[in-house]
């Protein structure tokens, strides 16, 4: 799957104006940038892999997306960046940390 089609079943999924929510206007909005948040965060690497190689080093973006892209390191980010028990270490965090809200929609939607 790939970081657009991460944001876009989160936002259709749960970042709505729900009325029967028992919650605060703040407390949706923070549920809903959570859910983005989560969308974003397994493509992370990309970004910067993207930031790094055009920016940094120059590369062009048929070399990034040939050459680099495929190196083993870059993949072996991507791979942690999708896997899920890291989704899961995130749920545990933030019901440790009292940030339920935070960890649902970061695990849910990094999965989606």
């Amino acid at each position: 799957m790939n970081t657009p089609t991460h944001v876009l079943m989160g936002a259709a999924l749960l970042t709505r104006n729900r009325s029967n929510w028992q919650t605060t206007e703040t407390a949706r909005r923070r549920f809903n940038i959570a859910v983005i948040v989560g969308a974003l965060t397994p493509d992370l690497a990309l970004f910067i892999l993207f930031a790094w190689a055009r920016g940094v080093e120059g590369a062009s973006e048929t070399q990034l997306w040939s050459e680099i892209y495929w190196q083993t390191n870059w993949q072996t980010l991507f791979t942690v960046g999708n896997s899920i028990p890291l989704y899961c270490a995130t749920l545990a965090v933030g019901f440790k940390f009292r940030q339920q809200v935070w960890a649902l929609a970061l695990m849910g939607f990094s999965l989606a």
